[in-house]
């Protein structure tokens, strides 16, 4: 039998401040860290790497290979990965404007768990942390790839793009209907 190899990153450091001044740490045994160049591969199964430094510091994961399952990566408990439904969609325009902002980008929103009423103020209480949170992608296809890269099934909602109404400008001159209101 051949075992397939432990899933890799590729970590990219950069700080802002002092070039050198930023320490990892390696949260769980059994993996393996190579420096090449300016990165850091990490490989293992269910690794987390924590960059320690105050502001100033920003940590960039890049995955080898774009078909990689990243849930043993992830952290996140087995019954918010298997079960979870994403829908991704485009907003729609705002009906109180006419302008389009906020239709552009891909949004990926959750499904909603159980909910309860809080006996003490009444307020709508889940113990869903991902209930909440929307998720804003460039393109359908970069939306679609994170959802399959964390084992969630979804489903797309495809852009809804209106067709232009043909109106001439005579019409809002014509005799015919009310479009004139008489002031007298």
């Amino acid at each position: 039998n051949k075992q397939n190899p432990p899933p890799s990153i590729t970590l990219q450091l950069h700080s802002l401040e002092n070039e050198g001044s930023l320490s990892l740490a390696v949260i769980r045994p059994g993996v393996f860290l190579q420096k090449d160049g300016g990165g850091l591969n990490v490989s293992g199964a269910e690794t987390s790497v924590v960059g320690e430094k105050g502001s100033g510091c920003s940590c960039h994961f890049r995955f080898q290979g774009s078909d990689k399952d990243i849930t043993t990566l992830t952290g996140v408990p087995e019954e918010h990965i298997k079960t979870r439904k994403v829908r991704i969609f485009v907003p729609a325009r705002n009906n109180m404007q006419s302008g389009v902002n906020n239709t552009k980008k891909w949004k990926m929103e959750f499904d909603t768990r159980e909910r309860w009423e809080n006996p003490l103020m009444g307020w709508a209480s889940t113990a869903d942390p991902l209930s909440n949170m929307v998720l804003t992608f460039s393109t359908k296809e970069d939306a679609v790839a994170f959802a399959e890269k964390n084992g969630w099934s979804y489903d797309v909602e495809e852009r809804k793009v209106p067709k232009p109404k043909s109106k001439s400008y005579g019409a809002n001159f014509s005799w015919n209907k009310r479009t004139r209101v008489s002031t007298k």
